[in-house]
């Protein structure tokens, strides 16, 4: 998560600060697992 959504490009001063920083993070982390869920088929082998 750190390098994918910017986790890392955040100095914590504050706790309301960290609070949103973190949640916009893990948002966008959900965001493009379901991307990448919804655009890679699932792989299924021929009987």
């Amino acid at each position: 998560m750190k390098n994918e959504v910017g986790f890392d490009q955040h100095e914590v001063r504050k706790w309301i600060s960290w609070y949103r920083q973190t949640t916009v993070c893990m948002l966008a982390l959900v965001f493009l697992a379901d991307v990448r869920c919804r655009r890679i088929r699932p792989h299924h082998p021929a009987p």
